[in-house]
């Protein structure tokens, strides 16, 4: 699903927990756990509540997904400008400085070679030394 339709899931959960509320003082208000239409009403507005948190997370944990893999993707892709033994290191900074690349803190130029002993994988990533 699109991030616009998780939107609608976490907005349909919020609206079901409002009326699970509504629903439950209603009955409460009006001695509903004294007769057996006041409890099925009570028991409704429970279960329209935990169903709108239910749907409400599922839509929040969808979102953070999507948004945290476009994260990802946009600041560890892998690019023919990335120094072959920078590609997916956490340490990796790239960006130019008055016409100078600083590549990383520990290395500024870079290192020679093909591997970085200061090497580390983005926790969570997908990065490794190639």
């Amino acid at each position: 699903m699109s991030k616009v339709k998780y939107c609608a899931v976490v907005a349909s959960g919020i609206v079901l927990v409002m009326l699970g509320i509504t629903v439950g003082l209603r009955s409460a208000s009006t001695g509903g756990l004294k007769t057996a239409s006041g409890l099925k009403s009570t028991a409704l507005g429970i279960t329209l509540v935990l169903g709108g948190l239910r749907l409400k997370i599922w839509g929040l944990t969808e979102l953070h997904t999507i948004y945290a893999s476009e994260e990802f993707e946009r600041l560890f892709q892998r690019s023919p400008d990335i120094p072959k033994p920078c590609q997916g290191c956490c340490n990796y900074h790239g960006k130019e400085y008055g016409g100078v690349m600083l590549v990383c803190g520990i290395h500024p130029e870079g290192v020679k070679g093909d591997s970085c002993p200061d090497y580390e994988v983005f926790k969570g990533g997908k990065g490794g030394q190639v």
